[in-house]
């Protein structure tokens, strides 16, 4: 996605210490990481997720980021986002448990 500024995304940190950017609106599709980012008393530019590995979360952005920019060209979000995405058969258990957590 071109013409983000900095500003516009925020960093996702997996189990491992590996740090993920995102876009902010693609982030806040989750309303998880929503409640993260944008809390209470100050907007947070970076969310540590403990419980997901760095090719999961991988696949999560990925997700997002595609559900988003599907959302903005005003496709059917959901079906064109879930015919592009490609989920290999090894990661299933835990993207489905990562997808859970963060409701999406």
């Amino acid at each position: 996605m071109s013409d983000v500024r900095e500003e516009d995304t925020v960093t996702l940190i997996a189990s491992d210490g590996t740090k993920c950017a995102i876009i902010k609106k693609a982030a806040i599709i989750s309303p998880v990481l929503k409640a993260m980012i944008q809390g209470p008393i100050q907007e947070k530019d970076e969310v540590t997720l403990p419980d997901i590995g760095p090719d999961v979360l991988d696949k999560v952005v990925e997700y997002l980021e595609l559900k988003c920019r599907s959302v903005r060209e005003g496709g059917d979000n959901d079906e064109t986002a879930i015919a592009q995405f490609k989920v290999p058969p090894e990661m299933s258990l835990e993207l489905l448990l990562a997808a859970d957590y963060l409701n999406v």
